[in-house]
């Protein structure tokens, strides 16, 4: 009787899995794009964060680009649920280089702008990877294979 009841229980727990990774594909976009904002809209704009990457921390030009594909492609795909876990998956490696970044200017902790939120971050985004995209996800049809 017991392992009944437990075993319907852990169907019910299973049943919002996928409103918990529609959540946070919608929380990870959120955070995309609040970056987004602060690279475009901030104080210096644009231009100073780029200047900032490529001539300040002499990263190469392709850095940037890489980061605003990034930024770009998970504020938008992300919270439509299209390929998320490759979406997620192409965003990771940019934050181990953010990460390594500021553990080296900052250190860890939350006194100082440090890796905290950046660790953080990524942490998310393995977890999406691991759920998918969830509920309420836009899928993109294949052409279904003709037999002969």
């Amino acid at each position: 009787m017991t392992m009944a009841i437990a075993f319907r229980k852990q169907a019910d727990d299973m049943r919002a899995a996928p409103y918990a990774a529609l959540f946070l594909r919608f929380v990870l976009a959120a955070f995309f794009l609040a970056h987004l904002y602060s690279k475009f809209f901030t104080r210096d704009g644009f231009w100073g964060w780029w200047n900032a990457l490529t001539q300040g921390q002499h990263h190469p030009a392709y850095v940037p680009l890489y980061v605003l594909t990034v930024e770009f492609s998970c504020a938008i795909l992300l919270p439509l649920g299209l390929r998320t876990r490759w979406v997620a998956l192409y965003a990771l490696p940019s934050f181990v280089g953010i990460i390594l970044f500021w553990l080296k200017i900052g250190g860890y902790w939350f006194t100082n702008p440090g890796a905290e939120f950046p660790i953080m971050w990524m942490c998310l985004l393995i977890l999406q990877i691991i759920l998918g995209d969830g509920a309420c996800a836009l899928t993109i049809a294949r052409k279904p294979a003709i037999l002969d």
